[in-house]
């Protein structure tokens, strides 16, 4: 995909946006709708390590005719001297074997990291926590955004502060530390 030098001020761009494919609210069906409502013009879908709502954004806009144009991109988790780094890629060229198979490792890390956190809550008494989650994820990655949603739903916390402050955030009961790649191979992926 070519990016455009020349910008135009009046056109409406949104270059970071999630599906229900990682941790958003709306599936790409209802993104793409939703931005040719808000009339954004340029739309990149950059869900947590996966790239799945892309096409079906796209087949969606072609089905219903929108006018939007849409920005391959993802939001790759990384680790770097200790710190958790999200990078950004966009024009990714998603039929790339190395960034597609990268991505894959990073969904089944995160699902190994969910049963761990599902684990912690255990022994805390919370139960089926990894299975709540799992529902609210439905086909994306599973993010704490889900088990935050799990633990409202049990009573365990009124919302989603108390819920990252109580268990899920750094340093927290039921954190698990996540075993992203590093910095330097994300940027290398396309």
């Amino acid at each position: 995909m070519k990016i455009e030098t020349n910008l135009n001020p009046n056109t409406k761009y949104d270059l970071h946006s999630h599906t229900t494919c990682s941790d958003g609210v709306l599936t790409p069906e209802e993104l793409v709708f939703r931005a040719s409502n808000k009339q954004v013009d340029v739309l990149a879908i950059t869900d947590h390590d996966c790239i799945d709502g892309i096409a079906r954004a796209k087949q969606e806009i072609n089905d219903k005719n929108y006018a939007v144009k849409i920005i391959n991109g993802v939001e790759v988790s990384t680790k770097w001297h200790g710190f958790e780094i999200h990078i950004v890629g966009l024009c990714i060229d998603t039929k790339n074997e190395n960034l597609v198979s990268s991505l894959k490792q990073q969904q089944e890390q995160r699902n190994g990291r969910a049963l761990k956190i599902a684990a912690k809550l255990a022994k805390k008494g919370i139960q089926n926590t990894f299975e709540l989650a799992k529902e609210y994820a439905g086909d994306g990655v599973i993010s704490r955004t889900h088990f935050a949603k799990a633990l409202i739903k049990l009573g365990a916390v009124a919302n989603f502060e108390q819920a990252f402050k109580k268990y899920l955030g750094k340093g927290k009961g039921a954190y698990v530390t996540p075993e992203w790649m590093e910095v330097e191979d994300a940027v290398s992926l396309n």
